[in-house]
């Protein structure tokens, strides 16, 4: 943002120059001078816009990872399957992970259960 707005202040003050300009060669070489400085701001306008371009459709990927991991977190299935896996390795600092994997299923099963009509 610095570059483009010391971009534009050169072009302003090449603006007042060529109004003072007495001489047509002056003029000329301070209009292409303005040119150059305009086609800098075009390249940035089309560099930040295809960066932008660019960051949304990495943040709309991550988003997507997200919800396709929540979904995953809130499957009975996945829960049961990490539970199997961290237990098979018998890895003491994984003991957190697999309380919350067993929360998780057992969040799930209440949800369930929760939604279903009681029978007597």
């Amino acid at each position: 943002m610095n570059t483009l707005e010391e971009v534009e202040a050169k072009i302003e003050r090449l603006d007042t120059q060529i109004e003072r300009a007495n001489s047509d060669v002056k003029c000329e070489i301070l209009e292409r001078q303005k040119k150059f400085y305009e086609s800098e701001i075009e390249k940035m306008d089309r560099t930040i816009e295809s960066t932008t371009k660019f960051l949304d459709k990495k943040i709309e990927a991550l988003e997507n990872q997200l919800k396709q991991l929540d979904k995953e977190k809130r499957s009975l299935d996945y829960n049961i399957e990490k539970l199997k896996a961290a237990l098979e390795r018998r890895n003491a600092n994984e003991i957190f992970d697999m309380f919350e994997f067993v929360t998780n299923s057992l969040e799930i099963i209440k949800d369930e259960t929760s939604h279903t009509p009681s029978q007597p």
